[in-house]
């Protein structure tokens, strides 16, 4: 801690004088105002622990000064210097500030007035030790809760994460068991099976890879942005479009990784198992109470009009099937829809989180 300050104010000089002379050898540093009005000033300018004022002062006396003290410098200790004739001014003092000591002139030096500024000067560093101590309990409490609520929510996130696991392994099980039971033994059935066991180990790594699930701020922007990017290394010579709908740029907080890898998985299906004309996307962010609905509408133009819309409606229905454990682990869900020509297909993928316009 800063070295003590005790300020002296008294209007009479050779007391002031005094003072300095008999208080020339202490540790505290010193400060002297000849006013009540002066003592202001030094105040304003320092940091002073205690003050010892004289009562009967011009112009602003010693009940005055204190009565600032009290409301603009709380923490400063108070002595009062003051004769036998100023006894209804000390009584007034006592009915109105709170007073560390009272010393009569004429003081002694040694056994009084020293004693007293060491004493309030103890004082003053016990309350601000134990303000300090408070305000480092309160901190440390703070961050203990932080640390509880941050562990709270990362043991949650963990055990989601595994319950997902075992969630998206049940289903894999199911789904090659499903398979194996149409086999007929062909080589076509094995390659097939093999194709399919590579596309849920491809999924399922992939899904792990983003272990533990963080959640993050993130505007569909972002999300547009990273997905051309991503489009661009898997295209070729494929006729892709990538839109934000308007007044659709909403704020997120939810699992980007896992919400991208649904999505960029799912592109990538269609760009690898389904010969179309255009695939056109389209992000939308619609306000619904205290959430948004996000959306990825996926619209599919197939090369010719009628000529293998079953063939695309069963393929995509296979890899939704895939997926859809995936997108509820995000707090989503895919849905499939045909629009009025069969040519076209699209997948809705909803997200609901809190929002915040930007």
């Amino acid at each position: 801690m800063e070295n003590s300050n005790v300020l002296f104010v008294d209007d009479e000089k050779n007391i002031l004088n005094a003072l300095k002379r008999g208080l020339i050898d202490e540790e505290y540093n010193c400060f002297y105002a000849n006013s009540g009005e002066a003592a202001i000033k030094i105040m304003e300018e320092n940091n002073i622990h205690v003050i010892v004022t004289d009562m009967k002062m011009p112009k602003m006396d010693g009940l005055e000064l204190l009565k600032y003290v009290r409301d603009n410098h709380p923490d400063t200790i108070k002595i009062v210097l003051s004769g036998y004739a100023q006894l209804p001014q000390i009584i007034a003092t006592i009915n109105h500030i709170d007073i560390f000591k009272f010393i009569l002139k004429p003081w002694k030096l040694e056994d009084e007035l020293k004693v007293a500024i060491n004493e309030a000067i103890k004082t003053y560093n016990l309350k601000y030790e134990s303000a300090r101590l408070k305000e480092e309990l309160r901190k440390k409490n703070e961050l203990y809760q932080s640390i509880l609520k941050s562990t709270g929510e990362k043991f949650d996130i963990i055990k989601n994460d595994f319950k997902n696991v075992r969630k998206i392994n049940d289903f894999t099980n199911n789904y090659i068991k499903q398979i194996v039971k149409k086999m007929d033994g062909s080589e076509a059935h094995r390659i097939y099976l093999l194709k399919e066991i590579n596309l849920l180990e491809e999924i399922t790594r992939a899904f792990l890879n983003i272990f533990p699930s963080k959640f993050i701020d993130f505007d569909i922007e972002k999300l547009r942005k990273e997905l051309d990017e991503y489009i661009v290394t898997l295209r070729g010579d494929k006729n892709i479009e990538i839109q934000i709908s308007e007044g659709s740029n909403l704020s997120y907080y939810g699992n980007y990784n896992l919400i991208f890898l649904v999505i960029k998985t799912f592109i990538k299906y269609i760009l690898n198992n389904i010969d179309f004309k255009l695939l056109k996307l389209t992000l939308l962010g619609k306000e619904n109470g205290e959430t948004i609905e996000f959306a990825l509408f996926a619209e599919i133009l197939d090369k010719e009009k009628n000529s293998n819309s079953k063939l695309v409606q069963a393929s995509l229905n296979k890899i939704i099937t895939i997926l859809q454990n995936l997108a509820e682990a995000a707090n989503g869900k895919l849905v499939l829809h045909e629009k009025d020509h069969s040519y076209i297909t699209i997948l809705q993928a909803i997200w609901y989180n809190k929002y915040q316009n930007i």
